[in-house]
């Protein structure tokens, strides 16, 4: 509706927005308080000694909650009309300064109780703050209580298609390590979910810069300019996979480094294979991510939410049944061949019939290449693992190596991957940052 110039409709789906988190928190508000007597107190064993202070921390929690739901829903705002920065400002600003209170609050002797109470004041400040910068990106912004019904009804059918899909997303996330703990036991629970988490932490690095295609989508799809957002979507799919690649390339070529580094020895005898067999996995899930975004961002979160559900349904299938016959490491391939399966069947249709440009030109502009190079560092590297000429595990062989390998893949991606406007900004950044520091 922004991009339409209709403010009169913009109005009504913020304010309508508004008053839905705020109906969203009172609710969960309530229903935290009323459980803290019956359910938390007792559930939870607290001593007597500090049965008061646990009950006056989980009531402030209840108004955290209805606290934290506002602040979603207002810093969203800015990051629907292109303004990354300004939310971001607030949340990194938000997240800092929270933190500094605790850590202050804790050197003073202070306990639990006050820590809870400075986090409350943060999220007002907070609050204050991304309500203030909806202004700064929408000075025509007037909240109303008058909502037509047709865009209330839009925007709930299309809330619940899209609630829908992160339902079927997350039984997807959180079913390997159910079936792991079901047919294996705890210890596995654990041999599993710690590569998991720690491909699913860091390859979200990217997912920052892959949320700037749904506002895009959304307004250039309201004014009919398809064509200028597939050159955007061409571009952005081959800059947020080249690093996807990157990441997923340091952990098949030292997955076993890496855990022995973090968890030790033993943990990446048993994890090693489970490491890359989920990062391979994880990076085919993270071609889906573009797609999601344009499809929902032209109005069209049915088809990604059925997807989500089916991709839900095949990963529970392939991981028990793999599971069953070869154990964890069955449970891992369960994972990477469903993604991949689920992720192919997903980027042919949404491309063909939703984006309407084939997989397979994204695929030679902007996996191609990427892909080439990666296939051969990957080659080389066996190549002299096997025949000894890389030294044995250190620290300092892990770091040489890393940063060997992030030198030409840099230099890769600024040669082949990088369009040339982007390699001119680079080039001006950069004798910016030597001239200043020159001056220096």
């Amino acid at each position: 509706y922004d991009g339409k110039k209709d403010r009169d409709s913009a109005n009504q789906v913020v304010s309508f927005g508004l008053l839905a988190y705020l109906a969203i928190g009172l609710v969960g508000m309530l229903i935290i308080a009323a459980c803290v007597e019956p359910v938390f107190l007792k559930m939870l064993k607290i001593p007597d000694s500090l049965n008061d202070m646990a009950r006056y921390t989980l009531y402030l929690a209840a108004l955290g909650f209805f606290l934290l739901m506002t602040q979603t829903y207002l810093l969203s705002i800015p990051r629907a009309l292109h303004r990354f920065d300004i939310s971001n400002k607030i949340e990194i600003l938000f997240q800092v300064g929270g933190t500094g209170a605790v850590v202050g609050l804790l050197l003073l002797g202070y306990g639990l109780l006050e820590i809870v109470v400075a986090r409350i004041v943060a999220n007002v400040i907070c609050i204050l703050a991304a309500h203030q910068s909806i202004k700064s990106v929408m000075p025509y912004y007037k909240f109303t209580p008058r909502i037509d019904k047709k865009i209330a009804k839009d925007i709930s059918s299309y809330s619940l298609v899209s609630f829908a899909g992160r339902l079927g997303t997350s039984t997807t996330s959180y079913a390997n390590t159910f079936i792991a703990g079901s047919l294996l036991g705890t210890s596995a629970v654990t041999l599993f979910t710690v590569p998991f988490l720690l491909v699913e932490r860091i390859m979200n690095i990217s997912s920052r810069l892959s949320m700037i295609i749904f506002p895009i989508a959304s307004e250039l799809g309201a004014q009919s300019r398809h064509e200028e957002l597939i050159v955007i979507y061409m571009k952005m799919t081959k800059y947020v996979f080249i690093i996807n690649l990157f990441l997923t390339l340091m952990f098949c070529l030292f997955s076993w480094e890496i855990l022995a580094l973090w968890m030790g020895k033993e943990f990446a005898n048993e994890s090693a294979f489970i490491l890359v067999t989920v990062a391979v996995g994880y990076l085919f899930n993270t071609t889906t991510s573009l797609p999601s975004l344009v499809n929902d961002g032209i109005g069209s979160p049915r088809v990604t939410s059925i997807f989500a559900f089916v991709h839900g349904f095949v990963a529970v299938a392939f991981v028990t049944g793999l599971g069953m016959m070869f154990g964890l490491n069955g449970i891992a391939i369960g994972y990477g061949a469903s993604s991949i399966l689920m992720a192919i069947v997903f980027n042919v249709y949404v491309h063909s019939k939703v984006i309407g440009v084939s997989w397979l030109k994204i695929i030679v502009a902007s996996y191609f290449r990427g892909g080439l190079f990666s296939a051969a560092v990957v080659v080389v590297f066996i190549v002299l693992k096997v025949n000894d000429v890389l030294p044995g595990y250190s620290i300092l062989s892990l770091m040489t190596e890393v940063i060997v390998i992030s030198l030409l893949y840099s230099i890769f991606v600024y040669s082949f991957v990088l369009e040339e406007n982007d390699k001119s900004r680079i080039t001006a950044y950069a004798g910016r940052a030597i001239s200043r520091a020159g001056k220096g």
